[in-house]
């Protein structure tokens, strides 16, 4: 048997598929969110990704008050074969549950998925 047929029908979900684009959309779509990004003052049209916490959010505390800060990761389309890459670059702005956050780093190299580090901002 081949690996490449293993993959299509063994694993939980459908995930697994010879195109990695096409699994990483899997796993976008497995728990997606819509953002809309601002740039340069300007709004973009809807995309959508998957937002993932790294770590623990810090705290920090001064005389009146006590604010948290969170870096998240967004993991987005890129090199699918039918949905459009996810357009984030270093500045962009967006807003999810309550919380605006600013993409600090694109990850570069990737050929496959997007994946952004994007910190809250106040």
């Amino acid at each position: 048997m081949r690996l490449d047929s293993w993959l299509t029908g063994a694993l939980p979900f459908g995930w697994a598929n010879a195109n990695i684009a096409v699994n990483v959309g899997n796993i976008i779509a497995d728990k997606s969110i819509s953002i809309i990004v601002t740039r340069d003052g300007a709004q973009l049209a809807a995309q959508t990704a998957r937002l993932e916490p790294i770590g623990d959010p810090s705290q920090r505390s001064s005389d009146n008050a006590l604010t948290a800060n969170s870096t998240v990761m967004i993991l987005g389309y890129k090199g699918h074969p039918t949905i459009t890459d996810t357009n984030l670059t270093r500045g962009d702005r967006f807003f999810v549950g309550g919380i605006v956050y600013e993409v600090v780093q694109v990850q570069p190299g990737y050929t496959d998925r997007l994946i952004a580090i994007c910190e809250a901002i106040r």
